[in-house]
């Protein structure tokens, strides 16, 4: 019997263990079993592990891992990626989180038309338990097993694994953000955050036509990397440390002195929600990204500037098939443009994988991927 290795969340703030498991003696119709190539340690892996999962129960053990690039080692038959293109062994993929595909029958899909919330929806890496087969669910091991259904993408020859892992579940995150957001050609966009939602925020702003991209944030390093990707301004928030005086420069940043159309919350800090607002314009409109896992309320925020400002406050929350094809054909376009292989600054085995996502909740790192 094969066995392969896995790092596993025993409970949260525990450190990882890394265990063996078998792997499957079969691959069922439709299913693709890859080896790993890479896997990013993403902030919401960081929320996870320390238990920011909004009452969402974790049946551990279970092993994380959504940012993932693998190599076809088994496919049970003819498998198809979501462009139709047929799959074979060597092939190298990568995937949404959804396991399968959406129901497209409860209410979330149907009638409401949002089917990223599907009701039905489970994930890979942190779904289901490691202690059931096929057990290897998450990106954080040697392999991961696809079901059948899941939207599989066939990566570009030329496209190194760093450049898709590094954008991460950032890329198709943004992508979705932008579409809500309606950047028209010459808007002024303030992005909150330079994590790497944040900075693929700028990319995608700075794609869709934004006449200027103002990045609030830090440490040093981020704000310096924004800049060498097209930031017309950066503010950092270590050295600008009253928020009235961040507004401030914000609106004499902008293009209009009157603040940013477009301002894009990726950092992930409720306190940040409050501070956004007032970056916006009257009438402008306000994405808020960054609040994907439950970090807490924002006790500060008045919502008289909603009012007063007349803006438009959306949420984006995750992302469909749809916005990783998008985002895998961007990033292969863009990817000697913005050096996006650069932002990945730490490599980690699995065997160091507390010491990895220990490195990103401190923010000593600007990208840590694991490469089984």
């Amino acid at each position: 019997m094969k066995m392969g290795k896995a790092a596993v969340m025993v409970d949260f703030d525990k450190p990882f263990e890394v265990r063996n498991y078998p792997l499957p003696d079969k691959v069922e119709q439709g299913a693709v079993l890859v080896k790993m190539v890479m896997a990013g340690i993403c902030g919401t892996d960081v929320h996870t592990w320390l238990g920011h999962t909004g009452g969402k129960i974790l049946n551990f053990p279970v092993i994380l891992g959504h940012e993932n690039v693998g190599e076809i080692v088994e496919l049970g038959g003819e498998v198809k990626d979501w462009n139709g293109i047929p799959l074979k062994k060597g092939d190298r993929i990568t995937w949404p989180t959804t396991i399968g595909t959406y129901c497209y029958q409860c209410f979330n899909c149907t009638v409401a038309g949002i089917p990223n919330k599907c009701l039905q929806r489970k994930t890979y890496g942190a779904g289901i338990t490691s202690e059931q087969s096929p057990h290897f669910l998450g990106g954080w091991a040697e392999y991961c097993y696809l079901y059948p259904r899941t939207s599989l993408f066939k990566l570009p020859d030329g496209l190194p694994a760093e450049a898709l892992v590094a954008s991460g579940c950032a890329a198709p995150t943004m992508v979705h953000a932008s579409e809500k957001a309606d950047i028209h050609v010459g808007d002024t966009v303030v992005v909150q955050g330079s994590g790497p939602v944040g900075l693929f925020g700028l990319i995608v702003a700075r794609e869709n036509g934004a006449g200027k991209v103002i990045v609030v944030g830090g440490p040093t390093e981020r704000l310096d990397l924004a800049r060498r990707w097209g930031a017309d301004a950066t503010i950092d928030i270590s050295e600008v440390k009253d928020p009235k005086d961040r507004v401030q420069l914000v609106k004499e940043k902008s293009l209009s002195k009157y603040g940013a159309d477009v301002v894009f919350e990726c950092s992930g800090v409720p306190a940040a929600f409050a501070e956004g607002a007032q970056y916006a314009r009257d009438g402008g409109r306000y994405v808020i990204v960054g609040q994907f896992m439950d970090a807490g309320p924002s006790e500060t925020f008045h919502p008289f500037w909603i009012t007063f400002k007349e803006l438009t406050v959306m949420g984006s929350y995750s992302w469909e098939p749809k916005h990783t094809g998008r985002a895998v054909a961007l990033i292969d376009r863009i990817k000697d443009k913005y050096s996006l292989k650069d932002i990945v600054t730490d490599r980690f085995k699995l065997e160091q994988t507390t010491e990895a996502i220990q490195a990103v909740r401190d923010w000593k790192t600007i990208k840590a991927v694991l490469v089984p």
